[in-house]
């Protein structure tokens, strides 16, 4: 049962089933209890008992290989007895596969690891383990670091990047060619820098474009980086920067704090462990949604009940899934005692989103930089070409087999003249034959007498009207959000032409690129009708003993405060203002002001339009009976 829906809630208290609550904690429990990711859990632990699965579980029994179909090969004495030798060797080639497998796995992940660039943990298997208040344990096992970055270029890759971009524009390369047999004696017929300036002058000039860009994002980066959490530590709760924020460390978050990492939720301030997150940021949905944690954590609600926390959680490994999680909580003595808890998407909190309408969590990091579901599901930006830059590419390679065939008809022509008129041009001592290496040298001659015809000032001119484009996106009154205080930005200034090559835009509903507003204007209850304002000629008035037309909100408050809790008008905004999934989030508490995250824009409206009226909805609570 959704919290939030009708079932009995009431203004000012919803109630809920805490029966069907309860009952469904226990049947996900009882249903997963003690299972991870291809491991069975017993429920009541020991102390002495080796849980560090699956490594663990492999090292006692699973000798077995129940993946081929063998039944208790490991039992003394019965070995020989249980395995044929078509079985045997059913085994040996399904190892070797195995390795094989393995082997190319390993291989292809590696590469992949070099070509998307990313920072990955050394600590390989199907699961990770994460210890609870153990920061030396969990540094053992080399997790990666909390820092992010998103900058396109570094110190190192600037040079090579920035070059291999710059000339895939063919214009580029035509003018490093003509630079390039300018150098060579014989051949040019003009300086030798005469294209070799002015195409270092383009590359500086797009340089400083690309480092002025990548500044801002390294900016931003470091504002992320540098932000501050709350962490508890050797049983005390210290301010850390994000970037030094560590797998395994239980935080706090507040109110309208964003999230450092990937965490799994532990207690909050709210009845049952409940939390309020806002995944804009990562599904561009506004309305708020609701996460869980474990009823069995939802009491360690202090930082002294936090520190006693003994044991691991045993979580899956990094991947880019945003809906799915999978792992198991281990407690080793300590506040919860020996248990094992599944955990779940309902207890995971993904960096990005942000937490709202809950005034405290704790968590216990699980994900950490760019082994997190965000940063792992954001490929590594490509090299991208704009429609406009394919084009321009098309036409100067056009060009150029134009200007080498005028090339090469001039170098065929002045043979030709040489020919015949070699021996009327004796006091200039030219022979009348020419060999083939010196018919190139004249087709290159001939080329850079011609360059002209692929302009050298159209890259560099491109590049300044692109920058200017994006400042003037940046600073553009139209794209101000006035509601958030959010102006465009542009990050990028090599695509901003593609705006305009928009010819279809996909969505998913209504609402997604429109601004549904909806307002309570009007409602009928038991017949008579209430407006928010009404038309004069249309105002109610009495027609034969009954009365006809309609009245104003102003004769319903009326209405309201002269009748009892059993009238229809009561009941009627009673519903209205409990029967929906919306949440209340106080903006002001001194005067009792309330906006309210809806999924949908008509029970919103409702809300809010029972609120005008008198019926105000607070809180979510729930009620134990």
């Amino acid at each position: 049962m959704p919290l939030g829906k009708n079932n009995g809630q009431k203004a000012r208290l919803v109630q809920n089933d805490q029966y069907e609550l309860e009952n469904r904690n226990n049947q996900r429990g009882n249903a997963y209890s003690g299972i991870t990711i291809g491991q069975l859990v017993p429920e009541d632990i020991s102390e002495d008992e080796n849980l560090d699965f699956p490594e663990a579980s492999q090292n006692r029994n699973h000798e077995n290989n129940s993946d081929y179909g063998l039944e208790n090969i490991t039992e003394p004495g019965n070995r020989s007895d249980k395995i044929s030798n078509y079985q045997k060797k059913r085994l040996q080639e399904s190892s070797a596969t195995g390795y094989l497998t393995r082997a190319s796995t390993i291989i292809k992940k590696g590469i992949d690891g070099l070509i998307e660039n990313q920072n990955i943990s050394e600590n390989s298997g199907k699961t990770r383990m994460i210890h609870l208040n153990s920061q030396e344990s969990n540094k053992s096992l080399k997790y990666v670091s909390n820092y992010v970055t998103t900058a396109k270029y570094n110190f190192f890759t600037f040079i090579p990047k920035f070059l291999l971009e710059q000339f895939s524009k063919y214009a580029n390369v035509f003018f490093l060619f003509t630079s390039c047999i300018q150098q060579i004696p014989g051949v040019t017929p003009t300086s030798r820098y005469t294209t070799l300036f002015p195409l270092m002058v383009v590359l500086f000039a797009t340089a400083v474009k690309e480092m002025i860009e990548d500044y801002k994002r390294h900016s931003s980066d470091r504002e992320v980086n540098t932000s501050i959490a709350k962490v508890v530590r050797n049983g005390v709760l210290i301010s850390v920067l994000w970037k030094d924020i560590e797998v395994g460390d239980i935080v706090r978050l507040d109110n309208k704090d964003p999230f450092p990492a990937d965490i799994i939720l532990l207690s909050s301030s709210e009845p049952e462990g409940l939390c309020y997150i806002e995944t804009s940021n990562l599904d561009g949905e506004t309305n708020l949604k609701i996460k869980q944690s474990r009823t069995e954590t939802s009491n360690l609600i202090t930082v002294d009940s936090i520190s006693k926390l003994v044991g691991f959680i045993n979580s899956e490994l990094p991947n880019d899934n945003l809906y799915n999680y999978e792992g198991v909580l281990i407690s080793r003595g300590g506040v919860l005692g020996n248990a094992a808890l599944p955990l779940d998407p309902s207890q995971l909190l993904l960096r990005g989103a942000v937490l709202r309408n809950t005034d405290w969590i704790f968590g216990v990091v699980v994900s950490t930089g760019h082994e997190t579901k965000l940063m792992r599901s954001a490929s590594a930006a490509p090299i991208k070409q704009t429609t406009v830059e394919k084009m321009t590419n098309k036409q100067i390679a056009f060009l150029f087999i134009i200007l080498l065939i005028l090339a090469v008809f001039s170098a065929t022509g002045n043979y030709i003249f040489l020919k015949k008129n070699s021996s009327k041009l004796d006091y200039l001592y030219i022979s009348s034959s020419i060999s083939v290496v010196q018919f190139v040298k004249n087709i290159l001659t001939f080329i850079i007498l011609y360059n002209n015809l692929i302009p050298i000032s159209l890259m560099v001119t491109m590049e300044i009207v692109k920058f200017w484009q994006a400042q003037l996106i940046n600073s553009d009154l139209d794209m101000f959000d006035e509601k958030t205080g959010t102006p465009a930005l542009a990050r990028s200034s090599s695509l901003v032409e593609e705006l305009g090559q928009v010819g279809f835009i996909f969505s998913d509903k209504t609402g997604t690129l429109t601004c549904n507003i909806m307002e309570f204007k009007m409602c009928s209850i038991a017949g008579d009708v209430f407006a928010e304002t009404v038309d004069p000629s249309k105002k109610a008035k009495v027609v034969n003993g009954k009365t006809v037309g309609q009245f104003d909100f102003e004769a319903l408050v009326q209405k309201i405060k002269s009748s009892d809790d059993k009238s229809e008008l009561y009941q009627f905004f009673e519903h209205m203002a409990t029967c929906h999934t919306v949440i209340p989030e106080s903006v002001d508490h001194s005067t009792s002001k309330f906006e309210y995250q809806a999924s949908s824009p008509d029970e919103g409206a409702l809300v809010k339009g029972a609120a005008g009226l008198g019926f105000i909805f607070t809180v979510i609570t729930t009620l134990i009976f």
